[in-house]
């Protein structure tokens, strides 16, 4: 197989025991798998974890599919979902993220016409400003609630926007006591019993989530930090990276001084230079802002790339590699060697936050559980 991602068995499982062995008892965790695992997988994370997690949350329902070939396990859907699709995930014993009470009416519909009780998730929208439901709507929601059949609201929760900046505590404080103001109206209608979740991996990281019943464990699952300052602040450091993205060499040429390279001529050679020809390209999910700067490995060096990425393929600067061939093995994230190219690497280069680069990994690329 020329190209491909492979999935570290031994490293995710890892990362989960890890935040395992830090939480509370208590605690369950909810494995975060939506986005194509953070675009590690899908279907090789869950068949990884089927024996291990607590929960599983996706935001689809094509993901939904996905999880049910591998586990029975809980599965919160968090995204919205058209009404023509609600029959399939109630089949698929979906637990549903519940917005507003247009929503919880149109499940409790559903669920009566099939024979259900279905378990929600109510958004709490805790000074986020994005889908949910205020604190404000929050007691009108649950007075309309009590009316409808077939349905039992099992659990709160809501996101923190600012936790990955520690700069931005204040703006946590503000919204724990927002949630925590839900929770009481919650209780005051007789939901003393619901299920809580606040965190994900930095929430969890900060403050230990000593008081609700789930973390909802995404980055941190896959060895990311979701920021310079978590990874300082986190009592927990050992986390491991779990993919490597992986292609080989398909052509290796000698070209001399003062050659052009690639797609606009953007690179000159200023002297003799060996270039290996990598099969892999934007369609494959490598920024074109890579082009003339990214760096990727061959046998355990770092390899320049040189002019413009290209639909399918990258060339790379080989010229101090002894012996190096077609067909060698080149890692374009991940480890090689005593070397490795971060996630974070490639995200300071592009701009952007290291889920997006992951998230881009196309998903026809193979993906293959190792060790």
């Amino acid at each position: 197989m020329l190209s491909y991602i492979e999935i570290s068995r031994s490293r995710l499982l890892h990362n989960y025991e890890l935040f395992k062995s830090y939480l509370p008892t208590s605690v369950q965790i909810m494995c975060v798998v939506k986005g194509n695992a953070y675009g590690r997988g899908i279907s090789e994370i869950t068949e990884i974890l089927k024996d291990s997690a607590d929960y599983f949350a996706v935001f689809s329902v094509s993901e939904l599919h996905k999880i049910r070939k591998i586990t029975d396990k809980p599965v919160l859907l968090m995204g919205f979902i058209g009404k023509d699709e609600i029959p399939a995930a109630i089949n698929l014993n979906a637990e549903f993220s519940v917005h507003n009470i247009n929503r919880l009416r149109l499940l409790s519909h559903f669920a009566k016409t099939n024979g259900k009780i279905l378990k929600v998730h109510l958004e709490i929208d805790a000074l986020f400003g994005r889908m949910g439901i205020s604190t404000n709507e929050l007691p009108s929601f649950l007075k309309q609630a009590l009316s409808l059949k077939n349905i039992e609201i099992f659990a709160a929760y809501a996101h923190l926007s600012c936790v990955t900046n520690r700069k931005g505590n204040v703006c946590d404080i503000k919204q724990i006591k927002e949630y925590s103001k839900a929770l009481k109206i919650l209780s005051k209608f007789g939901y003393t019993n619901i299920k809580t979740h606040l965190a994900s991996t930095s929430g969890a990281l900060v403050y230990n989530n000593k008081n609700y019943d789930f973390i909802r464990l995404g980055a941190g699952l896959y060895g990311m930090w979701t920021s310079d300052e978590i990874k300082e602040a986190s009592p927990i450091q050992d986390f491991k990276p779990v993919f490597r993205w992986v292609t080989h060499i398909t052509q290796v040429r000698d070209l001399p001084s003062d050659y052009p390279i690639g797609y606009g001529a953007t690179f000159i050679t200023k002297k003799r230079t060996k270039i290996a020809i990598i099969p892999q390209g934007y369609t494959d999910g490598y920024d074109c802002k890579m082009s003339n700067t990214g760096e990727v490995l061959i046998k355990g060096k770092r390899c320049k790339i040189l002019g413009r990425v290209s639909m399918n393929m990258i060339t790379a600067d080989v010229t101090n590699i002894v012996d190096v061939r077609e067909e060698d093995e080149v890692v374009l994230i991940g480890w090689q060697a005593n070397e490795e190219i971060k996630v974070d690497e490639l995200a300071t280069i592009v701009g952007t936050m290291h889920a997006e680069i992951t998230c881009r990994l196309n998903p026809d690329l193979p993906r293959i559980i190792i060790d």
